[in-house]
């Protein structure tokens, strides 16, 4: 037997080895390098892996990109190879790969990197995994090689993977944890001794903290920020430890250990969490219990936690305290760099790393700013001042040094190869290995070969095709289940990617099955044939139920709502059917809105304008001021006639009692000094402009833009100056037209 080493032996990331036995060739895990290394420098040596003449197989340890990160590559090359992990890992590959995708594709528009691979390799790849039961031995290569994978910790769907060959049996450890974690239990060590043991090392030279003391310190530590009116921003690997921090910041603010707080999750994590409620067989007994319960853990009702759309992100780093949980986990990514660069300035904000950092990340860095005398780092193409307090805290997912050593001598291999580990941790650990187990050290490109006695078994399971819509085939006959649980967890698993769903539930005396969402009449038009399948599938009646109705309808309707128009109250919902909002905003612009949400809601809506007090300048009290609301009426209908949106108007008491607008930005009022003294004499208050409405102002200034310009990030706005990124860079003369008709409409001045 032989064991090419192709990537991630010396090394963190990028892991990627062949195992070859009698002519048959097994692929473990492909992975991709994600600290700072540079791009030429991300995949392992798939040259190699062509070298040796194919494959027979490919086996998936875990979801984490520097496992699965180069899958595609190698499917391009051999795409007739079937792919084998549970069902779990599938899920979240999914999501993964997409947005691999996703950033290849923003990477390419923004700096011309060719993409890795083209979005047909990870469809093509996806369609041809087979997925198995973890503790299940299935049979490989027409049954000369057995494996089996059992759950390793780590992270949702990790696994070992023991092959058993003629020559011998090995086992892969893939990424593992001893310990217990909020989301998953540790690792399940396997009954059967090995003959050889590769194992990771990630933390090969580190003995960990106290787990819970450690939770307890992070979640005080955050508190104490967001106490002090600061914003703490946690980069976070979407997979994994997201959802660990999330569970120990919702737990401590449940038992009354810490205070209330917002925590506002960004990236890729929300759809992450969103798999971690479909799977509650591999997740750890107390979290099970609780999703087979009450269905997500991380966004349910009344949830501190709340997921940020792009388009909210730029308001997060303005807006009140909070706690921001956000990837990628190593800063050289994601949303996080952008809060990063955005918290970093303000001694109030903090920092707080929880996991693995490469040196050369982005993270690794900002480590190093806090142990050194330098204090800047290019982040976000700008050198940004770190002020702010930068922490770290041990929430590791992988085994520390003691224990890899202590399963090890539990394993009682004749040999151990320790790889997924730096020079450092690989050299400290070896000498803590005793007993008769000989202990290596390959590195990448190495070939080790040896030979034991077969290991084969005679019976194994059959591994199989994830159907497309991910429901075992329907019961025929007498009904099996006794409960809703099973019931519950399969049909989870099939509304998983409908956005509408906000919950399911389940009525055991008339066996419903019950589905939450905002606007049922439209979405059972929608949905028809698929509410049909899914209730022959489970044999169960699919009732849709209205949730959180008036909510959304106020949410949707600000959405569409233009520019200087507002929602004067939530939504009011009649008996009948009958939805009235009342608004502000032009008569022309009010029959759009109604059939925009009548169409995406299926309700009846109508709007209502305010009425009107009689003329504003008749109501002065008796100190010769106007009533409050009829100078609000008198400041609005004035600027609005001089071409100014007022998003709002309110009385401020400090520094001195005055009504203060809300314009897009406090400069448009400079130019109307005559106008605005016109309005203190009328209405007995001094009248103000608050601070720019960013969000506001960039959605104005998109729509005075060429389409063909294609806006590529947020505006960067210093001042009055909105720095923008494009596609291509516009002709001089339609440069200098668009320039001109921004400072004289908005005030703005523009930088390509």
């Amino acid at each position: 037997m032989r064991i090419h080493f192709i990537g991630g032996a010396h090394e963190v990331g990028g892991s990627c080895s062949v195992v070859e036995v009698g002519g048959r060739r097994v692929l473990i895990d492909c992975g991709q390098r994600m600290g700072g290394a540079a791009e030429l420098d991300r995949l392992p040596d798939l040259q190699r892996v062509q070298e040796l003449g194919g494959l027979d197989a490919i086996l998936v340890t875990h979801a984490h990109a520097d496992h699965i990160g180069a899958l595609p590559l190698i499917h391009l090359a051999f795409p007739k190879v079937p792919l084998y992990t549970n069902e779990a890992t599938l899920a979240l590959m999914k999501i993964m790969l997409a947005d691999s995708l996703k950033i290849m594709k923003l990477r390419w528009l923004q700096e011309t990197e060719i993409p890795l691979y083209p979005e047909h390799a990870v469809t093509s790849m996806l369609a041809r995994v087979e997925v198995v039961k973890p503790g299940d031995t299935f049979d490989l290569c027409e049954s000369e090689l057995q494996a089996t994978f059992l759950l390793s910790g780590h992270v949702l769907g990790a696994c070992s993977l023991t092959l058993d060959t003629a020559e011998g049996r090995v086992l892969f450890t893939g990424d593992y944890s001893v310990d217990a974690q909020r989301t998953v239990d540790a690792i399940v060590v396997p009954p059967a001794r090995p003959h050889v043991v590769v194992t990771e090392a990630t933390y090969g030279n580190r003995l960990h903290a106290n787990r819970k003391a450690e939770e307890f310190r992070l979640a005080e530590a955050v508190a104490k920020v967001v106490g002090r009116g600061g914003k703490v921003l946690i980069p976070a690997f979407a997979l994994g430890r997201a959802q660990e921090v999330l569970l120990i910041l919702l737990r401590e603010m449940k038992v009354g250990r810490i205070p209330q707080f917002p925590v506002f999750v960004d990236g890729m994590v929300r759809n992450v969490c969103q798999i971690y409620a479909l799977f509650p067989e591999f997740l750890a007994e107390l979290l099970k219990k609780r999703v087979e319960r009450e269905g997500n853990p991380f966004f349910y009702e009344g949830s501190p936690a709340r997921a940020v759309s792009q388009g909210e992100r730029e308001s997060v780093p303005l807006g009140e305290p909070c706690c921001i949980v956000s990837s990628s986990g190593m800063l050289n990514g994601g949303p996080s760099q952008f809060y990063a660069a955005e918290l970093a300035g303000d001694r109030k904000n903090a920092i707080f790393i929880t996991g693995y950092q490469d040196e050369e990340s982005p993270g690794g860095k900002v480590l190093a700013l806090a142990e050194g005398t330098e204090r800047s780092l290019r982040l976000m193409e700008r050198i940004v001042r770190f002020e702010c307090q930068i922490a770290k805290y041990n929430l590791s997912a992988h085994a520390d040094a003691v224990q890899i050593a202590a399963l090890v001598e539990r394993l009682g291999p004749r040999l151990c190869y320790l790889v997924h580990g730096d020079e450092g941790a690989r050299a400290a650990l070896a000498p803590m290995i005793q007993g008769a187990t000989k202990t290596l050290l390959p590195y990448n490109g190495e070939v080790v070969e040896f030979a034991f006695e077969s290991t084969l078994a005679r019976a194994t399971a059959v591994a199989r095709r994830p159907r497309p819509v991910e429901l075992p085939p329907a019961r025929r006959g007498p009904r099996a289940e006794k409960g809703g649980h099973a019931i519950l967890d399969r049909a989870r698993k099939a509304v998983a990617l409908i956005e509408e769903i906000r919950q399911v539930g389940w009525r055991p005396e008339t066996r419903e099955l019950l589905l939450y969402v905002a606007f049922p009449r439209a979405f059972e038009e929608r949905r028809a044939f698929f509410l049909r399948e899914l209730a022959d599938r489970l044999e169960v009646s699919v009732v849709v139920i209205a949730k959180n109705t008036a909510g959304e309808l106020a949410e949707l309707a600000r959405k569409h709502l233009p520019v200087g128009a507002r929602l004067l109250k939530p939504p009011s919902l009649f008996p009948d059917g009958r939805v009235v909002l009342k608004v502000r905003l032009p008569e022309e612009v009010g029959k759009g809105l109604v059939e925009t949400l009548q169409r995406e809601t299926g309700l009846d809506v109508t709007l209502e304008k305010p009425k009107e007090a009689g003329e504003a300048r008749e109501l002065i009290k008796a100190d010769g001021r106007m009533e409050l609301n009829a100078a609000y009426r008198r400041v609005r209908e004035a600027l609005g006639a001089a071409g100014l949106a007022v998003l709002r108007c309110g009385k401020k008491d400090v520094p001195d009692e005055h009504i203060e607008v809300g314009l897009l930005a406090p400069w448009l009022l400079e130019s109307r000094e005559e106008l605005v003294k016109q309005l203190e004499s009328e209405t007995g208050y001094p009248v103000r402009a608050s601070g720019a409405n960013l969000q506001a102002l960039e959605k104005k200034a998109r729509e005075l833009l060429p389409p063909a310009w294609q806006v590529l990030k947020p505006f960067r706005w210093s001042g009055r100056e909105a720095r923008v990124a494009l596609a291509r860079s516009p002709e001089e003369a339609e440069l200098q037209s668009v320039t001109r008709k921004l400072q004289d409409e908005l005030g703005i001045y523009l930088r390509i």
